[in-house]
């Protein structure tokens, strides 16, 4: 599957509730963004992409998010620390249609970071045309993976999640 991603600073034509400079509250907001190719095994019987397809591509997003955002593998992460993040949390809008061959763009940032919980956003956009198609919020606990209780996120890995956050 050819797929790239990058790190890049919000597009000015994606300004969610930021002033003109692109800053909000004085910092420069930054998303994680990563593209991706809808496939034939994506589309259901009328053609669009099948809802459920949505979050199998918002936790490939995550993944990469982890690691070229964070700059540390998902696994390794999970691996090494002995934590995990469990979905607790989703909802979903979706606005438009995507059809197979579309290239789309998944979009990452912070909403909020609990002391053992962070919730996401994930903004999916087709590339063509530049339109926002479903948006997401998912809340992820931070659990000790050994006694599955929650357990403060490590304020190392937190630091690095706060560089992408975008309050609600």
């Amino acid at each position: 599957m050819a797929r790239y991603t990058r790190l890049c600073q919000r597009s000015p034509r994606r300004t969610l509730r930021e002033n003109q400079s692109g800053r909000f509250g004085g910092a420069q907001v930054m998303r994680y963004k990563t593209t991706m190719l809808v496939r034939f095994g994506d589309i259901d019987h009328a053609g669009v992409v099948y809802y459920p397809r949505f979050f199998n591509y918002l936790h490939v997003a995550f993944e990469d998010f982890f690691r070229e955002g964070l700059g540390r593998p998902f696994h390794e992460v999970i691996d090494q620390l002995n934590i995990g993040f469990p979905i607790v949390h989703a909802e979903s809008d979706f606005m438009k249609v995507l059809k197979y061959g579309d290239r789309i763009r998944v979009e990452v940032y912070l909403v909020r970071a609990g002391r053992t919980s962070l919730t996401f956003g994930f903004d999916v956009i087709r590339e063509d045309g530049d339109i926002l198609c479903a948006r997401a919020r998912i809340t992820n606990a931070t659990i000790d993976r050994a006694t599955f209780r929650a357990a403060p996120c490590p304020e190392d890995l937190k630091a690095l999640f706060l560089r992408f956050y975008e309050p609600d």
